[in-house]
């Protein structure tokens, strides 16, 4: 190394003593001058100086959160020592050596890094040369932050329901730095449920908007948690409710024919036909079919329509005939229905000879 001559040239006669023992990472160990064995005769200082000097290097000098690093040491001994001891150490930063920390060089790994911040990592290695003269020196290692992710899990409590049915919502968090401070939102997409007591919420109990179709509708709820720190990250995840089908009304359709103006008519007169249509689905009628039940009148201009005239048969019984009058109606629906409505009509008979003979005065 180039500054080791510079410290040869310090350490002459006329430089004094140079050399210092140091204390050892363990405690043990001298901390002073070297009290006469800096040099090779003990208190006799005319012998060659002894300066022993040690390096600390990392490569790289910066890594990831949980990144490794290899550790170098370089020494220089002014008389050719060897090396009898070798300790590494990474102060109270936290870390791991991956292997020996007692060899001149090792591999450390970085301890993680869930701040906002760079974190300095010191690394320190002491050494002791075969002459009992010993040194140490720290460098640095720079561990950057770990990624700054919340990874969001989601699930429904059931995940299928029955249209008007509500549902309970769960969501955990995992901040990889460790924040628990979360806010939550939760969304429906615009479909129009309610989320009770808040959306903002971890756990709502979630209503889904009425199912009126005839088939299962999926509705996907998306949860975003957010960290409250300084850098806040953000993370979201769905997940899919089935809503089964509102449980369907019955299907009625009821018809109530009416003639108007009035209910009894002359052999062979006419009285108009009409119906009123009521479907529980809020279907339209799609068929009509008018029937007198044989009784031989017509219906114009066709029993097809949903108010004809109705002609009466001619009556020459000589009493009064009852006519059934009866409208059916279908339904324009997937699921047609047909319904059934009656009303009666008494159709008059004109009299007879005999009949007016007796009604006439005397």
């Amino acid at each position: 190394m180039d500054r080791w001559p510079a410290i040869v040239a310090m350490g002459g006669p006329e430089g004094g003593q140079q050399a210092r023992r140091r204390r050892r990472p363990d405690g043990d160990g001298p901390t002073g001058p070297d009290d006469g064995k800096n040099g090779s005769d003990g208190d006799d200082n005319d012998g060659p100086l002894h300066v022993f000097r040690v390096e600390a290097s990392c490569d790289p000098d910066t890594v990831e959160s949980e990144g490794t690093a290899e550790c170098a040491a370089e020494y220089y001994d002014s008389l050719g020592h060897s090396v009898a001891e070798w300790a590494w150490s990474n102060g109270s930063q936290g870390g791991t050596f991956l292997t020996s920390s007692k060899k001149q060089q090792c591999t450390f790994k970085a301890p993680s890094n869930h701040s906002d911040g760079e974190v300095a990592v010191p690394l320190s290695v002491y050494a002791r040369c075969t002459g009992d003269l010993d040194d140490d020196e720290t460098t640095q290692l720079t561990v950057y932050p770990s990624d700054h992710d919340i990874r969001v899990s989601a699930s429904p409590k059931p995940d299928r329901v029955p249209s008007g049915s509500d549902v309970r919502c769960t969501a955990k968090a995992d901040d990889t730095r460790g924040h628990r401070a979360i806010s939550w939102q939760w969304d429906d997409a615009g479909e129009g449920g309610t989320f009770r007591p808040s959306p903002r919420s971890s756990a709502p109990r979630y209503t889904p908007p009425a199912n009126t179709g005839d088939s299962d509708r999926t509705i996907t709820l998306t949860v975003t948690a957010t960290c409250r720190s300084s850098h806040p990250a953000t993370g979201d995840a769905s997940l899919d409710l089935t809503v089964q089908p509102a449980e369907p009304a019955k299907h009625l359709v009821r018809v109530v024919p009416e003639t108007r103006p009035k209910k009894r008519v002359p052999s062979g007169g006419t009285v108009q036909c009409a119906a009123s249509f009521d479907d529980t689905h809020g279907h339209l009628p799609r068929r009509w079919r008018w029937d007198d039940g044989r009784a031989g009148g017509k219906f114009d201009p066709s029993p097809r329509r949903p108010n004809p005239t109705y002609t009466a048969a001619e009556n020459p019984s000589g009493r009064p005939k009852t006519v059934i009058l009866t409208a059916a109606a279908t339904c324009a629906g997937p699921d047609p229905a047909t319904a059934h409505g009656s009303t009666a009509i008494e159709v008059q008979s004109p009299p007879t000879a005999s009949r007016a003979k007796r009604a006439r005065p005397r």
